[in-house]
């Protein structure tokens, strides 16, 4: 049985006898839908008259769009193809064309014939590799649905060209001399977590993309153990936060002591979500993560994960050909773009001859990560010991999980540590006995912070490890990749997609270069602050924080998980007031949205969005949230926000950055060309 779906601005709905009725999801694009089968069956409500809908495409946007250029003879003959010397060949229409059905059309001044056709569009809910034969019998596998298509088109622009017909994605592969090639939007060199989100960041915009990993399965030990609130919202936009809920725990502060475990200072945070609709400290287990991101990543057609893969070498900078090994053979895969996440030995980095800027600070450290069916504290925080003999961190991670990292000195190695009886002497302030214990790792680490002087050549961009390294002193290593990710592919995509210009992905190192070099560097001040110095630097240390607990607000700043804010670009408008809160992500509260709890992002969409405490007119392409038309409870939380920064409106990019305020965000001195529909 087939069910006939229409779209408003601000819903989906199921065409039935009795007329439309709304279908209860959250999904803001068709895939999104697609994946929510079950709302679809269960729609029922009020049903009103289709025709009193104010209906918009059911396609949306950015979307593949690919169309089938040479098909019956007489279309050729028309179109002054020789049928006999050209085959049937498709090509790719930007998804920025995509219309609703009463939609004006715009003939533009230089254009002198628009030819108009009514077609039948496949939305297609399953890949289709090259090869793919589909049968009557499978075709429900893979076509998801019809649409009526009123394709207008400018007859005396186009150009029929036979030589470069689109392939659409998943790749096309070619054979060139024993040497398989394959043809595909983005690679991304490794598939850690910051990998596969960016790839799944990109696919939910629309964007083919293939992994290159080099190991066969996923590193199995533990190594980041806290996202913040701020990452969490990544996770949230990749799909995967309540997933991510699941396996992690929030942790309620950090107690610093000194050798003997005595309290010098405790900060906690208060409970329940933050500001950006999650716990503002996270514990998990990175095995689990990369699990559900992985996953995450199975559903999503337009994404090819190759394990097993050595990257060699690449070529240009836009397109790409990266050439690699698989099981002894060789292949080459040429992209519009390239992603190196590739980790701290990154070949990409090597190749684009970008360096690393040591900020000063590498010390060795012993992490020992272990299971306990016993309790071993009884507090689920970050306890520091200030040591200046042995600094040290405890902390509990989730469930029977616990972790030790311990500074190792000049000339000790973690055998000295860990040789029979000094492990139980090591461990001892925390359990008498170790006997219980499950050793699951133990590892050195040198802890370094380091940047990489240049972020991007082209379209070939580092992200993560690749670009940079971080002490884990406030539990950022992972976060300020995925925020790497976060930041660069919505606006990779738009380029894409044909929506904005080039010159946007300057913004990518602009804003990210800044922030992350101002993270690591608190990283590393935190970390002399908590374990460094000897002897006098100590007791000063430790006067100093005793005097600073004291100061109001300094506990609240500490366990704050505010990222620094964002400059130096030409997406950012900034006012010169401590108060504007541009370059800083917009609070997402809590909303009631039919009759179900979600977060501001699901009402903000996948765009730009313009968000005011009353009626306004927002810049074409930008979609506009009136905060008074929010339940009571969201409306009085963005109210009071908005009054805290002296502001009636904030202009928000699809990563959530705030990229102005007040006039500003209505006026934004950003190109208007960049605030364009870049939604989904």
């Amino acid at each position: 049985m087939s069910t006939c779906i229409l779209r408003t601005r601000d819903a989906w709905w199921a065409e039935t006898p009795r007329g439309a009725v709304k279908i209860n999801t959250i999904a803001q694009t068709i895939a999104g839908l697609l994946a929510d089968r079950d709302a679809i069956a269960a729609a029922g409500g009020p049903a009103v008259a289709p025709g009193d809908l104010d209906l918009v495409s059911p396609v949306t946007a950015p979307c593949r769009v690919v169309a089938q250029a040479v098909n019956f003879r007489s279309h050729a003959i028309d179109s002054g193809i020789d049928p006999d010397r050209v085959p049937a060949a498709f090509f790719r229409k930007t998804s920025g064309s995509i219309s609703g059905p009463y939609a004006d059309i715009t003939k533009p001044a230089h254009v002198r014939f628009l030819d108009y056709e009514v077609e039948i569009g496949l939305v297609l809910g399953a890949e289709v590799p090259v090869g793919t034969t589909i049968t009557a019998a499978n075709i429900a596998g893979y076509v998801a649905g019809l649409v009526i298509t009123n394709d207008v088109s400018a007859r005396d622009c186009r150009k029929p060209s036979s030589s470069s017909p689109y392939r659409p994605g998943p790749p096309a592969h070619h054979d060139q001399g024993g040497v398989m090639t394959t043809d595909i939007p983005v690679v991304i060199v490794g598939a850690g977590p910051v990998g596969v989100t960016a790839a799944t960041l990109l696919a939910r915009r629309g964007i083919a993309s293939v992994l290159l990993e080099k190991y066969q399965a996923p590193y199995p030990l533990p190594r980041a153990v806290h996202l913040d609130d701020e990452v969490a919202r990544i996770l949230q936009a990749a799909g995967v936060a309540e997933q991510f809920a699941k396996i992690s725990r929030p942790m309620p502060g950090m107690r610093l002591v000194d050798a003997q475990h005595k309290t010098m200072a405790e900060f906690n945070r208060a409970g329940g979500a933050g500001p950006n609709g999650y716990p503002r400290a996270n514990m998990f287990d990175q095995p689990e993560l990369e699990q559900i991101l992985l996953d995450n990543l199975a559903a999503h057609p337009l994404v090819t994960l190759r394990r097993g893969c050595e990257v060699t070498s690449f070529e240009g900078t836009g397109p790409v050909t990266v050439h690699y090994t698989q099981d002894g053979a060789e292949h080459q895969i040429t992209a519009d773009a390239l992603l190196g996440a590739d980790g701290t030995n990154s070949l990409v980095r090597q190749a684009i001859g970008s360096g690393l800027r040591d900020l000063r600070f590498a010390e060795r450290w012993l992490v020992i990560d272990v299971r306990s069916p016993q309790a071993l504290c009884d507090w689920g925080a970050v306890y520091q010991i200030c040591d200046p003999a042995r600094a040290a961190t405890f902390m509990h991670v989730t469930a029977d999980r616990y972790r030790w990292e311990f500074r190792l000195a000049d000339g000790e190695t973690a055998d000295d540590l860990t040789a029979p009886g000094q492990l139980g002497r090591l461990l001892k302030p925390w359990t008498p006995d170790i006997a219980d214990l499950e050793v699951i790792r133990q590892a050195t680490y040198i802890f370094r912070a380091r940047v990489a002087d240049r972020w991007r050549q082209g379209r070939v961009f580092l992200l993560g490890g690749a670009a940079h390294q971080t002490p884990p002193f406030i539990g950022q290593g992972l976060g300020v990749g995925l925020r790497d990710a976060a930041n660069l592919t919505w606006k990779l995509a738009a380029v894409l997609h044909g929506q904005v210009g080039e010159e946007i992905l300057d913004s990518y190192e602009q804003e990210r270069r800044p922030h992350a070099t101002r993270t690591i560097r608190a990283a590393v001040t935190v970390g002399w602050a908590l374990t460094g110095g000897q002897d006098r630097a100590a007791i000063i240390r430790r006067i100093a924080l005793a005097g600073l607990c004291r100061v109001p607000g300094f506990s609240t700043a500490v366990v704050d998980s505010a990222s620094p804010r964002r400059t130096g670009s030409a997406l950012l408008d900034r006012r010169f007031s401590p108060r504007d809160p541009a370059g800083r992500l917009c609070p997402q509260p809590a909303i009631t949205a039919d009759h179900d709890e979600a977060g501001l992002d699901a009402l903000l969409g996948d765009g730009w969005a313009l968000l005011t405490d009353g009626p306004a007119a927002a810049p074409t392409g930008v979609r506009h949230v009136d905060i008074s038309a929010l339940d009571p409870a969201g409306a009085a939380q963005m109210r009071r926000w908005l009054r805290k920064h002296r502001t009636h409106a904030v202009l928000v990019r699809p990563d959530r950055i705030i990229a102005a305020t007040g006039r500003r965000a209505l006026t934004a001195r950003i190109p208007a060309t960049w605030t364009g529909p870049v939604s989904r």
